[in-house]
Order: C-alpha cells, then sequence, then structure tokens
C-alpha cells in the first residue's frame, strides 16, 4: 500500500494521462471522508463493546479506556503483534527506499528475481497447473476408466449381456413341442444315469 501511495502521490507524473488527474467532486469525497472519520473513531472507542451491548445485552465487556483497549493485543498476543508491526515497519521502509520519488519503477533493475517473480505471480498458477489440476486430472481419467470398463462394462454390460445369453440360450430348448421335451426328458435321464454308473462306484 505504501508503495502505491509513493507512486501515485510522490513524485512527478508517470503518464501524460495522470498529470491531467484532478481531484474527485465534493459529493464523492465528502462522504468518503465522513466514512473514514466514523471508521478512525470506531477503531479508538472498541465498537466490539458496543456490539455486544446492542445485541447481546448479558455479555459484556470490561469497560477499558481507550488506550487500554489499544494495548490489550499487545497482552493478549505480543509475538503476533510484534511480528505485525515488523512486517508494517519493513514494508515502510522497502517501499519508501525503492520507490519515494522515484520516476521509474526500481524494482526490476534492484531485484530482478523478485521482479520477475512478481510479474508471473510467484508463478501460482504454474505450480497449480503442475500439481493440482494434473492430479485431479489424473484421477478423473482413472475414474472414467473405471465407470467404463469395470461399472458399466463388467457389473452392467456384463450382468445384461450374461442374462440375455442364458435366455437366449434357454429359449431354444422352450419349442412348445411335446415331442422335442420327452426327447431332452430322455436325455437327461440317460445323461443322469450314465454319471451315476461312471462316479457312483
Amino acid at each position: 500500500m505504501f508503495r502505491l501511495i509513493f507512486v501515485v502521490f510522490q513524485g512527478d507524473s508517470k503518464s501524460e494521462q495522470a498529470g491531467h488527474a484532478h481531484e474527485s467532486q465534493p459529493v464523492i469525497a465528502w462522504p468518503l471522508r465522513v466514512l473514514a472519520l466514523f471508521s478512525t473513531i470506531g477503531g479508538v472507542i472498541g465498537i466490539e463493546a458496543l456490539y455486544i451491548r446492542q445485541f447481546n445485552p448479558e455479555e459484556s465487556l470490561p469497560s477499558l479506556a481507550w488506550w487500554q483497549q489499544l494495548a490489550l493485543p499487545f497482552l493478549h498476543a505480543p509475538w503476533a503483534v510484534a511480528f505485525g508491526l515488523f512486517a508494517a515497519v519493513l514494508g515502510f521502509g522497502a517501499a519508501y527506499t525503492l520507490y519515494f520519488n522515484a520516476t521509474m519503477d526500481p524494482l526490476p533493475l534492484k531485484c530482478v528475481g523478485l521482479s520477475r517473480a512478481l510479474r508471473n505471480r510467484f508463478y501460482l498458477d504454474e505450480v497449480y497447473q503442475a500439481t493440482v489440476i494434473r492430479l485431479h486430472e489424473f484421477l478423473a481419467t482413472m475414474a472414467a476408466a473405471f465407470d467404463r470398463w469395470i461399472i458399466s462394462g463388467l457389473l452392467v454390460r456384463g450382468t445384461h449381456g450374461t442374462t440375455e445369453f442364458i435366455g437366449r440360450t434357454l429359449r431354444l430348448f422352450q419349442t412348445g413341442n411335446l415331442q422335442s421335451y420327452a426327447l431332452m426328458f430322455t436325455l437327461g435321464v440317460a445323461l443322469l444315469l450314465a454319471l451315476t454308473f461312471l462316479f457312483g462306484r
């Protein structure tokens, strides 16, 4: 954010269009100023206590002065606050060093690798494409093959084909002719007698 502030508001205009820029009309600027004022006041007075008092009267926060409320984060999570403030100061210092009154972007000259990584969005799209998308496509291909060959092929079509084959085979024996039934009955009895004679000993 400090980089944007320095690039936009410090130094000479970076383009011809920026040279002709002007402040917004009062109808736009004043509502923004009012919102900024009340946002600052709400942060200082501790708007959380007002919300709890308004929407949950049974629960109440201890009444603290504004300077005590500002000190609460340092008491509850000092390491998190320290690292957050350090990151903010470091960002401000880096933005000031690189972009204060700069006529052109100095990052490609001073930090070539970082500038290239920023231009390529830290290669997150490429990493995502090479890992998550490739894994997703592999799993989708495996699932499609399993569905095609196992579910649809073996279970569905296999069961259907086996049932149809057995039905067509049995239909050959259902001729409606009494002589055919008598012949099949005689052949069945002869087969049983032969099996009994061969394996019954």
